[in-house]
C-alpha cells in the first residue's frame, strides 16, 4: 500500500479504491492510504462509512480518510465520533477538518451550520480547542468578521479571545482598531486590556493610539507594559511625550 500510495498514478489509486470497495485487505491500512492519498473514487466513501465501528483499531484512519475525502455523507459520522470523544482528540480534529474541507468547496452554508452546531456544543462540554476552531470558521464564513470578533472580547477565556483576533487579523482596518480601542474603557478584566493592547501593537494600529496612551501608567504591572511596547511599536509625535510624563 505504502509503494501504491507513492506511486501516485490512477492506476494505483483504482486500486486502492478498489480495495476499499470489495473491503479486502488491512481496513486500516487502507483507510489511512485513501487519506494520504486524497482518493475520493465513486464507492470509497460510502464503504469507509461502513466500515466505522467495525474494527475500533481502524476508526482513527477511517476519520482521517473521511476528513480528507469527505462529503455532507460523512458529517453524522465524524459529529457522532466527535461527541463521543467530548469533543476532544483525533475524532474531533477529523469533524473539523472536514467542516474546513467543505468551506473550501465552496458549501459555505453547510459548513457555518455545521460549525455553529460544534460551537455551542463544544462550549457544553467544555473542550476550548473544538470551541476555539469553531470560532474560526464561523468568523471566517461572516459578512461582518470584525463585528464578529468584538463580541468575542467580553469572553472571560483568554486563549479564545487571543485566538479570535487572530483570526480576525486578515479583515482587521483602522475601523476596527478604533473601535477595539474603545473596548479598552469599557471592559473591567485587565487581562483582557493586555491582550487587546498587544494585539494593537503587533498589528501597528496608529488609529488606537490614543486609546492605548492612558494605560502607560496604570497600576495593573502587565497592562502598563504592554501599553508601553505597543505604543513605541506603533510610534507616532504623541508617544515620547506620554511616555516621559
Amino acid at each position: 500500500l505504502t509503494a501504491l500510495v507513492s506511486n501516485g498514478t490512477p492506476e494505483a489509486e483504482t486500486a486502492i479504491a478498489q480495495a476499499i470497495v470489495a473491503g479486502t485487505g488491512d481496513k486500516n491500512a487502507l483507510a489511512q492510504a485513501a487519506g494520504d492519498a486524497g482518493i475520493d473514487n465513486e464507492g470509497v466513501e460510502t464503504a469507509l462509512i461502513a466500515w466505522v465501528g467495525n474494527d475500533k483499531s481502524a476508526d482513527k484512519s477511517i476519520y482521517y480518510a473521511l476528513s480528507k475525502i469527505g462529503t455532507a455523507a460523512s458529517l453524522p459520522v465524524l459529529s457522532a465520533a466527535a461527541a463521543n470523544a467530548n469533543y476532544d482528540g483525533d475524532a474531533t480534529d477529523a469533524y473539523i477538518c472536514l467542516i474546513e474541507k467543505l468551506k473550501a468547496d465552496g458549501q459555505d452554508k453547510l459548513a457555518a451550520a455545521e460549525a455553529g452546531k460544534l460551537l455551542k456544543k463544544a462550549a457544553a462540554a467544555g473542550s476550548e480547542h473544538a470551541r476555539i476552531a469553531a470560532t474560526g470558521i464561523l468568523l471566517s464564513l461572516q459578512k461582518s468578521p470584525v463585528a464578529y470578533a468584538m463580541k468575542a472580547m467580553k469572553d472571560p477565556a483568554r486563549a479564545y479571545r487571543n485566538n479570535v483576533l487572530r483570526f480576525a487579523a486578515p479583515y482587521a482596518d483602522d475601523a476596527f482598531y478604533t473601535e477595539l480601542g474603545a473596548t479598552l474603557g469599557k471592559l473591567k478584566d485587565n487581562e483582557a486590556k493586555t491582550d487587546i493592547v498587544n494585539y494593537l501593537g503587533n498589528q501597528g494600529a496608529k488609529t488606537a493610539l490614543p486609546a492605548i496612551l492612558p494605560y502607560l501608567k496604570d497600576a495593573d504591572a502587565e497592562l502598563s507594559e504592554a501599553a508601553m511596547w505597543a505604543a513605541t511599536q506603533i510610534g507616532g509625535s504623541e508617544v515620547p511625550a506620554a511616555l516621559s510624563e
